[in-house]
């Protein structure tokens, strides 16, 4: 029973253009920096940009605050990876 990750704030990594791009791009990046992201729960967020077309975002949390998710972010800047800041 993991926290649900749309109960807090959450950081998201990426929008790919199918859930299983999103899913395997998450893999990814906790296998390469696992000591951050390992407490996180996966969202993979549907979106639908229309005249862009639908996008799959990397989301993930939950995270207790702004500051919690951003210390995330930072840690994974200094890695080269994008990372944003999402509000509950």
């Amino acid at each position: 029973s993991n926290p649900d990750p749309l109960k807090g704030y959450r950081i998201q990594i990426g929008a790919h253009r199918s859930e299983a791009a999103a899913k395997s791009a998450w893999d990814k990046r906790l296998k390469q920096h696992g000591t951050i992201l390992n407490k996180l729960t996966l969202l993979v967020k549907r979106v639908d940009l229309h005249n862009r077309g639908v996008y799959y975002r990397v989301q993930a949390g939950p995270l207790n605050d702004q500051e919690a998710a951003k210390r995330i972010c930072d840690a994974l800047k200094q890695k080269k990876v994008g990372c944003l800041v999402i509000r509950p």
